[in-house]
């Protein structure tokens, strides 16, 4: 620090500088002449400077580089200062990354007012306003904002009164409303009336600071179609540490689902056919056959109900119809056969069988509840 008897040199008493406030700030503060060369820094100032000033040293020896924010290289802060210690015109708040002689770089605002001595322009005061925690700041929520809106995840933040307070990209398409209509409008607007009770719980563990991860459930879109989806909940802290809301993750996982239904039904399927193949491998009993045939197929066809017609000759070589019935009783079906119209295909060859006691004209079909009601 330059001691008050040498700053007083550029400025009177009579000017009210008040050097030992000037050195109690905790941002850097120096004076510079005409000239640009020092003759006051405070404490703030020698925290920041990797070399220590002397009275009568330029304010830019303490720099390697002085950059402007478009990334162009300054050689001298000169041009910018000048305004205010030359021309007798205030800065305020120009911006600056400066690298100093210590390869530290920095991100500042510089603040310069010119002041008189005797009427005349003896100089400046001037602020530096380190923003480099700021910067960082900012640069890292443009970042955040970036990767939420570009995220294929639905991302919503909400109050912990429930009302929606930011809607991305993803959510818009997911769920069929604008930003601008779904910002300010309670959460429920997209959950299912059934559903309302499992919101309310997720807000409350959200107060009390817990986290849901991958809960699955359903929302509901603007058509008011029902998505299942998978949801992780978090809460939102300010710099307090007190917590102010939650952020709502949201994945669509309608196809992940459709997968799994056709596994589910895939494995279904194959573990009907291997039965099938079970009987057929170990009873001979053709009605056996027959019966657990049709059984199958009405399963894999998932009918309410299935028949299975086949020819019989009798012992005077005359041919009758019998069936085999799943999924129905048989007085049930005699009345839906006398009743309904339905489509057969005819078939010539004599079939083994077995019979479930019903005797129909010489067709042989497979028939389901789904033929007699398109025909009925």
């Amino acid at each position: 620090m330059i001691p008050s008897s040498q700053a007083g040199t550029i400025y009177s008493n009579t000017e009210q500088v008040d050097i030992a406030l000037l050195n109690s700030l905790p941002v850097p503060v120096f004076i510079c002449d005409t000239d640009g060369n020092v003759h006051f820094y405070n404490d703030s100032l020698a925290k920041l400077w990797s070399t220590p000033l002397a009275v009568g040293q330029s304010i830019f020896a303490g720099y390697a580089r002085f950059y402007k924010h478009t990334g162009m290289i300054m050689q001298s802060a000169e041009p910018f200062l000048r305004s205010a210690y030359k021309d007798g015109r205030k800065l305020d708040g120009e911006e600056f990354t400066l690298q100093l002689s210590a390869g530290v770089t920095r991100a500042v605002m510089l603040y310069a007012s010119p002041v008189n001595k005797g009427g005349e322009l003896a100089g400046s005061i001037n602020t530096i306003i380190d923003t480099t925690d700021q910067k960082s700041g900012e640069e890292k929520e443009a970042m955040l904002a970036a990767i939420i809106e570009s995220s294929e995840d639905a991302v919503i933040s909400k109050t912990l009164d429930g009302i929606i307070s930011s809607w991305n990209r993803s959510a818009e398409l997911m769920y069929g409303y604008t930003s601008e209509e779904a910002v300010g409008q309670p959460m429920t607007m997209i959950v299912p009336e059934d559903r309302y009770n499992e919101e309310y719980e997720i807000l409350n563990k959200i107060r009390s600071g817990d986290r849901i991860e991958h809960y699955e459930t359903f929302r509901l879109t603007k058509s008011r179609e029902e998505i299942p989806v998978s949801l992780t909940v978090s809460p939102i802290n300010n710099k307090q540490g007190e917590i102010i809301g939650a952020s709502n993750v949201a994945r669509d996982i309608s196809k992940q689902k459709q997968s799994e239904e056709s596994l589910q039904r895939y494995a279904e399927n194959l573990e009907v056919l291997n039965s099938v193949g079970k009987i057929v491998s170990e009873n001979l009993e053709l009605q056996d056959i027959l019966q657990k045939v049709t059984d199958a197929t009405t399963q894999l066809s998932r009918a309410a109900f299935g028949a299975f017609f086949y020819n019989q000759l009798d012992e005077n070589g005359e041919s009758y119809m019998l069936y085999t019935l799943s999924g129905a009783p048989r007085n049930a079906f005699e009345k839906l056969w006398h009743s309904a119209q339905y489509r057969s295909v005819s078939c010539n060859i004599q079939r083994r069988g077995h019979s479930s006691g019903g005797r129909h004209p010489q067709r042989s079909t497979l028939w389901s509840k789904s033929a007699a009601l398109r025909h009925a």
